[in-house]
């Protein structure tokens, strides 16, 4: 839907960022996926001003694409006016007739279509409040129907409020097939709406297996009610978190004594809150040992746990009782300082199958021989370990060779975009690879700088081996001497 010639300028909303949010901005643009474009180089943006990512987003993306991709980037670093204020633009240079065409689709896709398998919102256009609210009342008094088979419910970005909270949590508690809520982007439901929600999935008869709440602004103040829902939910398994900066350790703690109740069913847990610290992890630990569901918890992107808090989460991941399969810890700014506590979690977890420790750039090399003992402990489950961006280089590779040919347990290695591995690192991983007793099924790696005979080595590789299976990530998306 081309633009009524008229080009819209992302610079003058880019000059409005703070010089942090500026580099938040950079940060996130550079993990942006739009369509089948890769991200902007993280090399190109290092250094850049706002008249250069302009320009980028405009090279990159093409001139409407551009414009998307500045509105999701705004709303990652949570500045949702600059967001509106571009969507605005962008919806005043399509022109009325093309403007009121897709509101009268989309209006009527959410309030009809929820006779359909899925209703699905669309994430560049918001209704004003009121209409929202009718809309919302509509669609729920169709949800609540005997006959409806909605499964998914995706109302992102949608402005709703507190008002229309009752609806939808009355129909949490007696629609028989919504398996499926995402709310974010809503950063008006506030503490009335999250209260209202609880009870609807508090009900007996509530079906509701996943419940999204990212970028809500979500307080401490929420936390108390959505503890009492995850210890009398009937069905909810999966609670993601992720982006409400205002939880803090405070709200975690609460959050944990709802996950220790014997009568908690939650399997999944995604806290990507960014301002969590080592001060919530002694709670998280507890959680972990005496969870009766607890399988997946998402801890990424939280610079203050450190090692500090690494260390008390491995108490919890070491002891009998603990039942997590996948811990995600990327971008925790984690040291070889933890390293010791996760080799003896590996050795003595008695579930953990998936470790992401992605874009930790303090682990490095020193970290590794560690690591790897853990993983060559006759003990160890591990079947997956991400370790993307951590500036590995061909030091750490003879351990890492070790480890791949003794691993019990470990079939999926991500090493992508570690650019200090090189040719001589590639190499002696081969050698790991061959050996009869190597289990790795997935190999991920960064192949844009290894020469020829080294790809020809891992192509040989692959002849032996039929099963494995080398994700070559070409493209040099991530700068490792940014450190950001």
């Amino acid at each position: 839907m081309a633009m009524q010639n008229r080009k819209l300028d992302i610079l003058p909303h880019l000059q409005e960022l703070t010089e942090e949010n500026f580099k938040e901005f950079r940060y996130w643009l550079c993990s942006l996926a739009l369509d089948d474009k890769f991200p902007v180089r993280r090399s190109k943006l290092d250094k850049a001003d706002c008249v250069d990512v302009a320009g980028l987003l405009r090279e990159h993306y093409g001139e409407e694409r551009a414009v998307d991709a500045a509105i999701e980037t705004f709303k990652m670093i949570n500045r949702r006016d600059l967001a509106g204020k571009l969507q605005a633009e962008k919806d005043r240079a399509l022109g009325p007739d093309q403007t009121r065409g897709r509101r009268a689709e989309e209006s009527c896709e959410f309030r009809y279509e929820a006779l359909n398998e899925d209703v699905s919102r669309s994430q560049n256009w918001s209704p004003p409040e009121q209409e929202t609210h009718l809309s919302i009342c509509l669609l729920c008094q169709a949800l609540k129907d005997p006959r409806c088979k909605v499964k998914r419910l995706r109302l992102r970005d949608c402005k709703l409020t507190d008002a229309c909270c009752g609806d939808l949590a009355a129909v949490l508690s007696t629609s028989p097939n919504l398996m499926q809520l995402d709310l974010s982007g809503n950063g008006g439901l506030g503490v009335c709406g999250v209260q209202l929600l609880c009870k609807g999935l508090k009900y007996p008869s509530c079906k509701l297996q996943t419940l999204r709440l990212r970028w809500c602004r979500l307080t401490t103040t929420c936390c108390g009610d959505l503890a009492a829902a995850l210890s009398t939910s009937p069905s909810l398994t999966l609670l993601d978190l992720s982006g409400n900066t205002g939880l803090g350790d405070v709200g975690v703690r609460l959050l944990c004594e709802g996950l220790r109740r014997p009568s908690c069913k939650l399997q999944t847990l995604r806290l990507q809150c960014w301002h969590l610290t080592d001060a919530c992890c002694e709670d998280l630990a507890t959680a972990l040992s005496t969870s009766p569901s607890l399988t997946e918890l998402d801890l990424g992107v939280n610079s203050g746990l450190g090692d500090g808090g690494v260390q008390l989460l491995c108490e919890g991941l070491r002891h009998p009782s603990c039942k997590l399969q996948t811990l995600r810890l990327q971008w925790c700014r984690l040291t070889d300082a933890c390293c010791e506590d996760l080799a003896a979690a590996l050795s003595t977890s008695p579930s953990l199958t998936v470790l992401d420790l992605s874009y930790n750039r303090g682990l490095g090399d020193g970290s590794m021989q560690q690591l790897c003992q853990g993983l060559r402990h006759p003990s160890c489950k591990l079947q997956t370990l991400g370790l993307q961006s951590c500036r590995l280089t061909v030091a750490c590779c003879q351990d890492l060779t070790a480890a791949v040919s003794t691993s019990p347990s470990l079939t999926q290695l991500d090493l992508s975009y570690n650019k200090g591995l090189g040719d001589g690192g590639v190499r002696l991983l081969c050698e790991g690879l061959r050996h009869p007793s190597c289990k790795v099924q997935t190999l991920r790696l960064s192949l844009h700088e290894l020469n020829a005979e080294t790809k020809q080595e891992l192509e040989a590789v692959k002849g032996m081996k039929p099963g494995l299976v080398i994700e070559q990530l070409e493209e040099d998306v991530f700068d490792d001497s940014a450190d950001w």
